[in-house]
């Protein structure tokens, strides 16, 4: 996953840090010291947020990803703050189908 900050999109501000498993409670702040932007990958061909590179458990048995339930701080391109958390990455047994919840206050 990226976030359209770093190497990605040079001139955004987008980054995340992972608050690990929890609840989304309260208002987001600003002022965590260390957000991460989007970072190219070893083979350069490709880019990612680390922060955001491992939110599931990959089940060797089954195949399927699971959510590890961490909540995660984004500032977004315009320097506002957000809380998200990714619950699931099916729907009806469809991949690629990401349900999350989110607080992001009003301005």
């Amino acid at each position: 996953m990226v976030t359209a900050g770093g190497s990605t999109q040079s001139r955004g501000d987008a980054a995340v840090l992972d608050l690990g498993a929890g609840e989304i409670r309260g208002a987001p702040q600003p002022g965590h010291p260390v957000l991460l932007s989007d970072i190219r990958t070893r083979d350069s061909l490709e880019t990612e947020n680390p922060a955001l590179s491992r939110w599931y458990h990959y089940d060797w048995i089954t195949h399927r990803l699971k959510s590890l339930g961490h909540v995660y701080l984004v500032r977004t391109h315009d320097g506002r703050f957000a809380r998200l958390k990714i619950l699931g990455y099916y729907c009806d047994k469809r991949p690629g189908c990401i349900s999350f919840e989110y607080l992001y206050p009003a301005k």
